[in-house]
């Protein structure tokens, strides 16, 4: 019984294994959450653009997903900011301290 179903369906099951394990290995490589990014202090006077702008050497995204992606995250409402706020930005840990100051520098 398991020959007869092998011999008719080993390429269909071949495929849906190979469908899986790639799903599998691609999905656990593009799981990052918020602890792969660094946290900023905002100072006073910056914004959401000039962080955009000072760390874009550090992240691959326009200066508008940038802002995006930092009020998504950070639940901001219309880009304001504050002296002293903590924010979540999309540049890995690994090239930066952990906490980081944002200033207009």
């Amino acid at each position: 019984m398991m020959k007869v179903i092998w011999r008719k369906h080993s390429y269909t099951i071949l495929f849906v294994a190979t469908c899986l394990t790639l799903t599998l290995v691609l999905a656990n490589g593009l799981k990052i959450g918020k602890q792969d990014y660094i946290t900023v202090t905002v100072e006073a006077g910056a914004s959401l653009w000039e962080l955009a702008e000072a760390y874009s050497d550090e992240h691959n995204l326009t200066h508008q997903e940038f802002v995006a992606w930092v009020e998504k995250e950070n639940g901001i409402i219309g880009g304001k900011i504050f002296a002293g706020d903590q924010l979540i930005v999309p540049i890995t840990g690994k090239k930066l301290d952990s906490t980081q100051y944002a200033s207009l520098d």
